[in-house]
């Protein structure tokens, strides 16, 4: 592994859901993301006592956050600083970059660099968790999510089952993971940690292609019968009706209408017992 730490500009003009690409001969930071600096740090030690002293300033949660397949890494970091600015999190924003080829056609390369990358993610959670400093949330795009749940499946299987008892929320967005496999996954962990979230959308186009892929396998961004997953312990966002052009695959971080849902969720009070429908998007807790 190795570790940095960037600083990405949000332009004035910038639209929640969105990332302003530059051309590409031309930065405007008043207009475009922007890196404006770039550090290396020496070692993981460096790395978590960067994330302590960012929470202790913020006194919010460290966010780690994991990308999906097809990402290149300017693409990965920027859409996570995107993703902090809309959701507006201030605390310490973790980026895991694992090597993608950044190629549509290269799928089953993506796979097997999600497999390689496990034992680096489980490196990095294993020391984040141990710092009694930091409340960490583990959020996952697409194949990311089948990395954190393998990560998560290895830990647990090592021996450091109760380490992950110490994650503040586990949050997977769209995930590429086949629903059997998934099933596997959350028998390893015994009780999955809480609050487990799964953002779901049933006309995700890209979980399509993915399931074609896959020999039809039905996928668990894209689950149908969402009581299967009430019964894993597993709260599920269906942003279903939030779908209506595009892919459809990352509608919590590009669709305004769904930034500007969840975040009005924080204020809900109290909580629901175990359902809650907003226009369009229906929320259920698990056991």
């Amino acid at each position: 592994m190795e570790f940095a730490r960037l600083a990405i500009s949000i332009p004035p003009t910038h639209q929640p859901g969105e990332i302003e690409w530059p051309p590409v001969r031309f930065v405007d930071p008043a207009r475009h993301f922007a890196l404006t600096s770039a550090d290396t740090m020496p070692d993981i030690e460096a790395l978590i006592q960067a994330a302590r002293a960012a929470a202790a300033q913020s006194d919010e949660e460290t966010v780690l956050f994991v990308h999906g397949y097809n990402n290149n890494f300017a693409e990965a970091a920027y859409r996570h600083a995107q993703i902090a600015w809309d959701y507006e999190m201030r605390g310490p924003q973790i980026h895991f970059a694992w090597p993608s080829a950044g190629d549509p056609l290269e799928y089953a390369y993506d796979r097997d660099s999600v497999l390689i990358a496990r034992d680096a993610l489980a490196t990095l959670l294993t020391a984040l968790l141990k710092e009694d400093g930091l409340k960490v949330s583990l959020v996952g795009h697409s194949m990311g999510c089948h990395l954190i749940m393998e990560t998560l499946r290895q830990i647990a299987l090592s021996g450091r089952r109760d380490t992950l008892d110490n994650l503040a929320s586990i949050a997977l967005i769209s995930p590429d993971i086949d629903l059997d496999l998934f099933r596997s996954q959350i028998r390893a962990l015994g009780e999955p940690p809480q609050p487990f979230i799964v953002a779901v959308a049933r006309n995700d186009r890209l979980l399509l292609l993915s399931s074609g892929i896959s020999g039809g396998a039905e996928k668990l961004g894209s689950v149908e019968d969402l009581d299967q997953l009430d019964e894993l312990g597993v709260s599920t966002i269906d942003m279903t009706g939030l779908g209506n052009r595009g892919g459809n695959h990352f509608l919590p971080g590009t669709s305004p209408a769904a930034i500007a849902l969840i975040k009005g969720l924080r204020d809900i009070e109290p909580i629901p017992s175990n359902s809650l429908s907003v226009g369009p998007v229906s929320i259920t807790l698990g056991n």
